[in-house]
This record gives structure tokens, C-alpha cells and sequence, in this order.
């Protein structure tokens, strides 16, 4: 597959952050997770906040994406189930959000 890496270097832009997860890089979107309830999109090149999320519980989890088909919309996928050991909620949910067409 084409592989691409972040340009930018140093704490991600956002307070209560953590990289308790692997990001992965779409196009020139990072995506990551936190055990903070958040999923953030992320510019590779500048690090600038594309868009985040609340989540129900924390994504302790490495975002995933699919497509239905070839050439059919892509999704980038969270896990967000919480951790019963650190104390927060603990969740069965999958998030999918819809990448732009």
C-alpha cells in the first residue's frame, strides 16, 4: 500500500492528549485515538485540527479504515471500549466516521 508519515514533529496541538494508540495517516489526514473519549483528524503536514470528536468511552484502540467496495467511500473506524483496570466506562462500541468524497 502507499505509506505516508507526519511532517511535523512534537506534542500533538491539544490539551489532554496522549498517544495511547498507533495514528495512521490517510491522504494527508492523521487520525488517533486517546484514553480521553476524543478522536482527532489532524492535518500530516501541520499538525492543525481538522475535526475531533467525543467519544462515549475511551478509544484505547489503533484507528482502522475500510471501503465497501473499490472506489466506494472510505472510513475511518474506532474502537471505542473504555479499559475496566483504569476505571472508565467500559463500552462495546465501534464509530465510523465517513471520510470526505
Amino acid at each position: 500500500g502507499d505509506y505516508r508519515e507526519a511532517n511535523w514533529h512534537g506534542e500533538p496541538p491539544h490539551s489532554q492528549s496522549s498517544f495511547q494508540t498507533t495514528p495512521i495517516v490517510i491522504e494527508d489526514t492523521l487520525y488517533y485515538c486517546t484514553p480521553f473519549n476524543r478522536v482527532f483528524a489532524l492535518d500530516a503536514e501541520t499538525g492543525e485540527t481538522l475535526w475531533k470528536a467525543r467519544l462515549d468511552a475511551p478509544a484505547i484502540a489503533t484507528p482502522m479504515t475500510y471501503r465497501a467496495r473499490p472506489g466506494g467511500r472510505q472510513f475511518v473506524v474506532v474502537a471505542a471500549g473504555g479499559h475496566a483496570r483504569s476505571g472508565s466506562k467500559v463500552s462495546d462500541a465501534l464509530v465510523a466516521f465517513a471520510l470526505p468524497e
